[in-house]
């Protein structure tokens, strides 16, 4: 006999005594399929206990449809306040969507034009850090800053990896705690995405995974659960959240906002590495008390076309511009007179296409979140909620971030 499991969730909102309360209704669904001698299977509810040998298979489905209940018309429903108060039940990690990390089918999350490329000292044994300018993809935002590339990313054929960002940040996340003041080597950030990418492959030749991850986009709970590396995470400092969640009502309330996640993030003064979740990929950010690190193993997020795995450094030499539309200035325009025109240079008019928004480390790391990733789909959703109200999934899938912070585990 084979057990199977269905777990279906909505997020519901109570209203006790007059105030409104954020949860989650669960419901199970469990099915048995039983084969007589002659192969032959019957499909019935289960609703007695189940005999010791037989199997059970859990899935867990994440609805986009809201209920709202009154305190004295609700059924009986179990609540996590955990979950309600973390928002985790809307969790990446826990999601099964068949996205394919292939270079044909990836959309990228920037798009970037570098420029003014100079050697920039970053103590890189085997390669050099450049400073470099990178454009947004909505062509409105401009970040000078280091980077430092890899000689492949995780679906070049050498790698193989396509799908492999969640066993590929384990692999790294462990790097860096056993390296604690490094980064590494271009020969050794290669080592790593070969590496990171092998043992995704390994875990694709398990059939039950495959059975539960028919895409090979393992979620984050089935990688650090396969002890790929001696690395964890810590739930009590990790945060989800949301980008513009103050933008729109249904999120009042429904998780932290990314600046708010931010805050916390910085303020420790002490090193931390975290995988980061977004849009359906998994990266490495490392915080230090002056430098931010962002480490990205699919080279498309950094700018379309781009197939080397990254890592940005964020310090004193970062910057982020915004360009300056003629429709900014059209005051100052009015007032410039033709002779004043005919003085200005070159150097002067290229300085006014673009203004400065921020300078240092931590700052610019933030800017580039929330302009380099989350500005467009930001933006299109808030178009779309001046016209009516965005679905809580729709806002969940394509603004919702999480941060865990990792640790390593000390083997016995």
């Amino acid at each position: 006999m084979v057990e199977t499991v269905i777990v279906k969730k909505f997020p519901i909102k109570l209203t006790v005594a007059g105030e409104d309360i954020n949860a989650v209704l669960s419901i199970s669904f469990r099915f048995v399929e039983i084969r007589n001698s002659q192969d032959s299977s019957v499909t019935a509810s289960q609703n007695h206990t189940m005999a010791d040998s037989s199997t059970t298979e859990e899935y867990q489905i994440d609805s986009d449809d809201s209920v709202n209940f009154n305190s004295d018309e609700s059924p009986k429903k179990e609540t996590d306040p955990d979950q309600v108060k973390r928002g985790r039940f809307f969790s990446w990690k826990r999601r099964r969507l068949s996205f394919f990390m292939g270079r044909k089918k990836v959309k990228p999350s920037t798009a970037a034009v570098d420029v003014d490329v100079e050697p920039f000292s970053g103590g890189n044994n085997d390669g050099e850090w450049e400073l470099k300018e990178f454009v947004s993809r909505d062509n409105k935002t401009i970040l000078t800053s280091p980077v430092f590339l890899s000689s492949f990313d995780q679906c070049s054929e050498k790698a193989a990896g396509e799908s492999a960002c969640t066993a590929l940040v384990t692999v790294i996340s462990n790097w860096l705690h056993s390296h604690p003041k490094e980064t590494p080597t271009k020969s050794q950030f290669d080592t790593l995405i070969i590496e990171g990418s092998s043992e995704w492959r390994k875990l694709c030749s398990r059939e039950d995974l495959i059975n539960q991850f028919p895409d090979k986009h393992f979620d984050m709970e089935t990688v650090l659960g396969a002890g790929l590396r001696p690395v964890g995470v810590c739930r009590e400092k990790s945060f989800v959240g949301f980008f513009g969640a103050e933008k729109f009502d249904c999120l009042k309330g429904f998780g932290m906002s990314f600046d708010d996640i931010w805050d916390k993030i910085s303020e420790n003064e002490e090193s931390s590495i975290y995988i980061v979740s977004w849009n359906d990929h998994f990266f490495v950010l490392k915080v230090e008390k002056d430098v931010y690190y962002i480490i990205d193993t699919l080279g498309e997020r950094l700018y379309e076309g781009c197939n080397q795995a990254f890592i940005l450094r964020f310090d004193e030499s970062s910057s982020v511009h915004r360009k300056v539309v003629k429709d900014d200035e059209d005051d100052e325009e009015d007032s410039t007179t033709d002779e004043d025109e005919d003085e200005e240079d070159s150097d002067d008019e290229e300085d006014e296409r673009k203004e400065i928004v921020c300078r240092g480390g931590k700052e610019s790391c933030k800017e580039f979140l929330k302009k380099f990733l989350a500005a467009i789909p930001l933006e299109e959703l808030e178009n779309e909620e001046r016209k009516k109200a965005v679905p809580y999934l729709a806002l969940h899938q394509r603004l919702q971030i999480e941060f865990d912070l990792t640790l390593p585990i000390i083997q016995s």
